[in-house]
């Protein structure tokens, strides 16, 4: 799962991978799969106040076979 930030700081300049599983499917199969993401992986380092933050705004999820695959993107606040 990449996410793409729409928020300040600086994890808004990038699309890092913050979590991921992989799982094998036969044609036609379906499975529930949770990926679970620390909150680390979401914060940056705020110098000024040193410490760790959580970007204000929207983050985009992104479900991709490869980093030029997405299947499913989700759009949701923080």
């Amino acid at each position: 799962m990449r996410r793409k930030s729409r928020s300040r700081g600086p994890s808004s300049r990038r699309r890092p991978l913050v979590g991921f599983d992989r799982i094998s499917l036969k044609a036609g199969e379906t499975r529930d799969v949770s990926i679970i993401v620390p909150l680390r992986k979401l914060q940056y380092w705020a110098t000024q106040s040193k410490s760790w933050q959580l970007p204000q705004g929207e983050r985009t999820l992104r479900l991709a076979s490869a980093s030029d695959n997405v299947r499913l993107s989700q759009t949701v606040p923080f």
